[in-house]
């Protein structure tokens, strides 16, 4: 049993949010050979692939959504028998056969991925691209889905999300979206906070912990005053100059 303290929205609030949940441990020395265990994931360049593409077409009436699945992993059956034993704090021992996947076993990752897929492909004839097979897209480019596990980054026409992709979708999981359309909006992806800033600004900011983590390992201490680094104020303003033209 495993229990983390998450930030999460509820009702347009952010809150902490305490999560205990039964999760799978598994040891690679029971089966090292195993074959099975490829998870397709996003790379650092396709996370900037899909903001890049919204700044260019959010004129033509697309948004960027990142979508959330909850228990993705309990929603998909598994694919052999799995039989589990829980010891609970008083000591007593149970055992269990699985239905469906825990979160921690091996393949989970594989099989949740191929069975998303496989259910955007059967009810909204979104398909993967062959190179890339983590990223998906609809027949006439109305939605574009980048999957890491079960966080996913959407590109899509206003019209599409609501009429279309989250119906089918809250049809079947239970789903968490946050919109990025105007100025001020902002989503998490991949613990990145995306903020429209300006109509022509989309700021892409890192989870501070990753910066607490390099003070860390480089003990580097945060009550040291830092070298001033040259350069003028005004580049920090914002530019309300006209642009230059193409030539």
């Amino acid at each position: 049993m495993v229990r983390a303290w998450r930030d999460k929205h509820t009702d347009g609030e952010r809150v902490w949010l305490r999560r205990s949940r039964y999760v799978a441990r598994e040891f690679a020395w029971l089966s090292p050979d195993r074959q099975d265990l490829f998870s397709l994931a996003s790379s650092v360049i396709t996370t900037r692939l899909l903001p890049t593409l919204f700044m260019k077409w959010k004129d033509n009436g697309y948004v960027l959504c990142s979508i959330d699945v909850g228990d993705a992993f309990l929603m998909v059956p598994q694919e052999e028998l799995t039989q589990v034993t829980c010891v609970d704090a008083s000591g007593a021992t149970t055992e269990f056969v699985l239905g469906r996947v825990l979160p921690g076993q091996r393949n989970g990752s594989q099989v949740w991925h191929d069975a998303f897929s496989s259910f955007l492909h059967d009810e909204l004839k979104i398909t993967p691209c062959d190179a890339y097979p983590c990223l998906l897209r609809a027949g006439n480019s109305e939605c574009v889905l980048l999957l890491h596990v079960d966080d996913v980054l959407c590109l899509v026409k206003e019209t599409y999300l609501n009429n279309t992709l989250v119906p089918a979708l809250r049809a079947k999981h239970k789903i968490s979206l946050d919109v990025v359309c105007k100025e001020g909006d902002e989503l998490t992806f991949l613990k990145r906070k995306h903020v429209m800033v300006s109509p022509n600004q989309l700021a892409i900011q890192s989870h501070p912990k990753h910066l607490g983590k390099l003070f860390e390992l480089l003990k580097i201490k945060r009550s040291l005053m830092p070298k001033k680094t040259p350069g003028h104020p005004l580049l920090d303003e914002p530019d309300n100059s006209k642009e230059l033209d193409a030539q």
